[in-house]
């Protein structure tokens, strides 16, 4: 080993006897990224999962919402505000920024093992994760901007359609919540959905029919 001046360092003695080595100084952790979950301390530490999205640098999506201003707004509730964006590729997407302190009280390790998660979950009927963002204790998630809007568009948007009555709009909201029971057996069959969507298939401009 060679020191500052060039000259070689002597090598150290050995320990008398009786005494324990020297222990050999440990190599400098690794800095962590500003994106990269924090990996707990300890012998009881949480493995970190892997997280099949890309994180996105906060200074992207404040140039891609405007600095999340109010002309990207397309919704807010308790758990924090949507933003619309469109990637580079052209691909609109949702950009959620939960309020400091509200997913639900979950640490960062609940919030990462969450994301590891839904960044596997690939299913049609789901939409898809698409990136996340963790600078600066921000809790930013991406996903496929819904073009046809939400399930509350969707049933009061057909207040234009006299078609639907509202006893129809009613049945069709009870039986999409039973469609997401945790239970198994409180789910209904697909008959009973299939009943229950076809005045709204009917409804649209050129539906109705047998084939449908």
């Amino acid at each position: 080993m060679w020191c500052c001046s060039g000259a070689e360092e002597e090598p150290l003695a050995a320990p008398p006897a009786g005494y324990p080595a020297a222990t050999p100084p440990r190599a400098p952790a690794q800095p962590r990224g500003p994106n990269m979950p924090r990996a707990g301390g300890g012998a009881s530490a949480a493995k970190v999962l892997p997280i099949d999205v890309p994180a996105f640098p906060l200074a992207e999506l404040n140039r891609l919402t405007g600095n999340f201003g109010g002309r990207a707004l397309v919704g807010e509730g308790s758990y924090g505000r949507v933003y619309r964006a469109k990637l580079g590729t052209g691909e609109l997407v949702a950009v959620k920024m939960f309020d400091n302190g509200s997913s639900s009280g979950q640490s960062e390790a609940e919030f990462c093992e969450q994301l590891s998660v839904v960044s596997r979950l690939k299913c049609e009927h789901f939409t898809q994760l698409l990136g996340y963002c963790l600078e600066l204790n921000n809790r930013i998630v991406l996903y496929q901007f819904a073009t046809m809007g939400s399930l509350y568009d969707i049933l009061h948007g057909m207040v234009k359609n006299q078609a639907v009555q509202n006893g129809t709009k009613t049945h069709l909201a009870a039986v999409a919540a039973l469609c997401v029971q945790y239970e198994a057996d409180f789910r209904p069959n697909m008959t009973i959905v299939v009943k229950a969507l076809q005045p709204l298939v009917n409804a649209r401009p050129g539906g109705g029919g047998d084939h449908q």
